[in-house]
């Protein structure tokens, strides 16, 4: 028989406003094709003893002066930036870190053994130095970041395991890549662009009340191509109203 324990299932959800931001900074933080980094600082929620969700509450992103040096094969940040980060987001106000850095290359990217050894390390430096022990999380993308992959570390620095994240309070997608490509079924959008077409596609939009007048919302905003909703319904008299249903069209 099987007694280890059951892990609980882990989450990063990073609210779309403010991965829009993020993602525009660390782009315009690279001039040509060296490696850029950026750290998002999440609270932890104890959704159920078998979930748990780290919700971002700030982001920074270093500007080219942050750096003592910053190459298409790696960075190292200045010590006296760090510091400040270390201080403001972790000793005060108690966060977990993620880490997210680029590589310099096209296509689903993979962490080197250079990432295993420098993240192995400062998971343990985090967990010796604060009282609260934060969780590290880390990321990679590709130069364009379109796409990536995202695990998170225990606090002994000797092991992790992937995490899921998503640009959403709501959904949860195993990984989230930019599409190349609008949907053949909105081909007819193409005025609009490709850029917002994409956009709407990314939203997470909640409908409440879902008869009549809502059906129509539903599905004008479907034709446009919105794919992720919440829907929000009087289900019983006794109930109030609430939210009954989280779906997403593939």
């Amino acid at each position: 028989m099987n007694h280890s324990k059951k892990l609980p299932q882990m989450s990063l959800h990073i609210p779309p406003k403010m991965w829009h931001q993020f993602y525009r900074a660390m782009l315009d933080a690279r001039t040509t094709n060296e490696e850029v980094i950026g750290f998002l600082f999440c609270k932890r929620h104890q959704v159920s003893k078998q979930q748990i969700r780290y919700l971002p509450q700030a982001w920074v992103v270093p500007s080219a002066d942050c750096y003592e040096r910053q190459s298409a094969s790696g960075l190292v940040l200045k010590q006296d930036f760090h510091h400040y980060l270390i201080e403001t987001f972790l000793a005060k106000e108690k966060l977990d870190v993620v880490h997210i850095h680029t590589h310099a290359e096209s296509g689903k990217p993979e962490f080197s053994s250079v990432d295993d050894h420098y993240e192995s390390d400062y998971a343990q430096f985090l967990s010796s130095h604060f009282p609260k022990k934060p969780r590290l999380i880390s990321g990679v993308f590709d130069e364009t970041l379109q796409q990536s992959q995202f695990r998170i570390w225990d606090r002994k620095g000797q092991s992790f395991e992937p995490i899921n994240w998503s640009q959403s309070w709501f959904e949860l997608t195993p990984d989230v890549n930019i599409p190349h490509q609008t949907d053949l079924m909105f081909a007819r959008q193409q005025v609009f662009g490709e850029r917002v077409q994409n956009q709407l596609g990314e939203l997470t939009v909640a409908l409440i009340g879902c008869g009549g007048i809502g059906a129509i919302f539903a599905e004008l905003l479907g034709r446009l191509g919105v794919k992720k909703w919440v829907f929000i319904d009087h289900r019983a008299a006794d109930w109030g109203w609430v939210v009954f249903d989280v779906w997403q069209y593939h």
